[in-house]
């Protein structure tokens, strides 16, 4: 409390000036209870008098006034609420909710804890489960593999992939990757089997993620940007029976004893293409909807990455939806900006290619330069393109391709700020706000922006097969309106964590509304559903936060920056001085009352850590 005193002076306006909410429609507290332990009732000489509440001030959410009415022998509650915040409709929803909790309250046994009341009626709760099941859809069989494969019987001439200067039809790439899947599927590569693809962003890459998901195996990707000790540790994670590289990119590959490294431009592997090219086999056999398709490692709060399986069936749910979504064709086109250990270039991949429409793969180079990103959306007119606010961002700050104007736009990976959703929404054809974490297979609900969209954009409806469950924190569901946690249950569930299962089972938990069996997975977010089933993005739970599209664990850097031995204590935070542009910033206390170099310990971060969770400073 003598703590606490220090602040007393700092000013509520001051307050809401330096959380940036002014203007905003609601203000730094939150529901507010003030019990008025005195009586209304006024007595002059024997005059009664009746006291009338006129104002109860500024309200920023709720405030509930308790007192007592000695007149009518009663306790009296009184609700005010701000009308930016509250329409009459949502403020009854809170009356009824508070009165069913007063009821349940005062008929339970006295040692009937006070959050085991619930606020909601049988038919409400009827309502919310309806709106889960919504979402049941029959998707047809089979997994990204063969629906591929359909692709290259259909279109065997129409164009596949660009990549720079080269260009494949489907047939010419069907080929490619059938050879290459033979020769891993010789090399032992199948079902639960991981391979590592450290490969730069020419047609190699997609031929060997095609390759590897046709001989049986599951992919994991190595960005060869990454340090060298995160690559070492997500091969040793995953122990994959080898790593894709070429003869340019073996420098940067992760060389992990016990591992094989296939470099396929090496005459060796050439040499052992060329003799597949000539010999008839019989197909490959399809994997399994339960197999693995992919691991994706993630930031870890402890400071250790963690392997997110995904299956075939839940990629296949997730991209079959996408493809009916998008409505791609032979002749269309997707540009794919994003990097392959980022999950979201699961549908800049593979959604073209199971709907017979082209990927144009961009450069790194390419990707990092707004004028040449313009240029090649320019050249080539996408039909669809994804990328995450802060790329689009600097896309449009460019000046936005005329192209963009028959563009179907996907944004993601990181809260859509209303300015740039409003002028996003004015530029291109249509734009869709996407949502979802790795966990639940890349996107997991998205909403479609009007042409004259204002304001900051829902994350709106679940995807197909995908039942998403707004708890608290004793996992019952929340009334329409009100903020709790997001729940995902259904089809594009991972399988958990690569070798983590105690992880797992904390995140994985059961599904107490799904059919038996059934798992859900706790995102972290909290959210608010509307009574329509649309849903609003409020924040986090924990420290985690979304840079740049990526997923971020604080307290991962916030470790890189305590091992250092002139470090004693360490805090990250995101800090947002420029409108859509986080930066990442470390503030440390030095070990032994010595204060350590700033610059050196971002260089020794970054011997770790991908760039993207390097602080931009630290402040000793």
């Amino acid at each position: 409390m003598r703590d606490l005193r220090r602040h007393q002076r700092y000013r509520a306006e001051d307050i809401r000036r330096d959380l940036g909410l002014v203007g905003r429609d609601r203000g730094p507290l939150g529901p507010m209870v003030n019990v008025k332990a005195f009586d209304n009732a006024l007595d002059f000489a024997g005059a009664p008098g009746t006291v009338h509440n006129v104002a109860a001030g500024p309200v920023d959410d709720l405030t509930l006034a308790v007192r007592h009415d000695t007149a009518a022998g009663r306790i009296a509650f009184e609700l005010d609420a701000n009308p930016r915040a509250y329409d009459a409709e949502g403020l009854d929803a809170r009356c009824a909710e508070f009165v069913r909790f007063l009821t349940e309250a005062a008929t339970a046994g006295p040692d009937t804890p006070v959050g085991r009341p619930g606020l909601l009626d049988d038919a409400l709760l009827e309502t919310l489960a309806a709106q889960a099941a919504a979402t049941a859809r029959e998707v047809a069989p089979g997994t990204v593999v063969e629906a591929f494969a359909e692709q290259a019987r259909k279109h065997p001439g129409a164009v596949a992939l660009v990549a720079g200067a080269e260009e494949l039809t489907y047939g010419e790439l069907d080929a490619r990757v059938d050879r290459l899947a033979r020769l891993l599927a010789a090399r032992g590569v199948g079902p639960e089997r991981f391979v590592g693809i450290a490969l730069p962003r020419r047609a190699d890459l997609v031929v060997a993620l095609l390759a590897v998901l046709r001989a049986g195996g599951a992919y994991l990707p190595l960005d060869l940007e990454y340090p060298a000790e995160r690559l070492e540790f997500m091969v040793e994670d995953a122990r994959p029976v080898c790593v894709l590289t070429t003869l340019a990119a073996a420098a940067d590959a992760p060389d992990v004893p016990g591992t094989e490294t296939l470099v396929l431009d090496s005459p060796d592997a050439l040499s052992a293409l060329a003799d597949l090219a000539g010999e008839p086999a019989e197909p490959l056999p399809a994997p399994d909807g339960d197999h693995p398709a992919y691991v994706i490692h993630t930031s870890g709060s402890t400071g250790r990455p963690k392997g997110v399986v995904i299956p075939h069936s839940a990629l296949a749910n997730f991209l079959r939806m996408q493809a009916h979504e998008l409505a791609m064709e032979p002749g269309d086109g997707l540009v794919a900006v994003t990097t392959v250990s980022f999950d979201i270039a699961a549908l800049e991949i593979h959604v073209p290619l199971i709907s017979g429409a082209a990927v144009v793969l961009a450069g790194r180079d390419t990707v990092r330069d707004p004028a040449a990103l313009a240029a090649l959306v320019e050249a080539h007119r996408p039909t669809v393109m994804q990328a995450t606010p802060s790329l689009w961002h600097a896309l449009l700050e460019e000046g936005a391709p005329r192209a963009l104007a028959r563009t179907k736009v996907l944004v993601g990976g990181e809260a859509l700020p209303a300015a740039l959703a409003e002028r996003l929404a004015r530029t291109a054809a249509s734009v869709t706000n996407v949502y979802g974490p790795t966990e639940v297979t890349v996107w997991a609900t998205s909403s479609v922006l009007s042409p004259g969209h204002t304001g900051t954009p829902d994350i709106g409806l679940p995807f197909w097969n995908t039942r998403a469950h707004v708890l608290d924190s004793a996992l019952r569901p929340v009334p329409h309106g009100r903020p709790g946690e997001l729940y995902l249950s259904g089809d594009q569930l991972a399988r958990g964590y690569l070798g983590r299962p105690a992880l797992t089972s904390e995140r994985f938990t059961a599904d107490p509304y799904g059919p038996p069996g059934s798992r859900m997975y706790r995102t972290g977010d909290l959210v608010r559903r509307r009574p329509d089933g649309v849903i609003d993005f409020l924040g986090r739970a924990d420290d985690q936060v979304k840079v740049r599209g990526f997923r971020i664990e604080l307290g991962e850097i916030e470790t890189a920056l305590t091992d250092r031995p002139e470090v004693d204590r360490a805090v990250v935070v995101v800090r947002e001085d420029i409108p859509g542009s986080p930066l990442l910033i470390g503030y440390v206390t030095g070990a032994g009352g010595a204060a350590p170099d700033a610059a050196g310990l971002r260089a020794a971060v970054g011997e770790r850590l991908p760039s993207h969770m390097v602080p931009s400073a630290v402040v000793v």
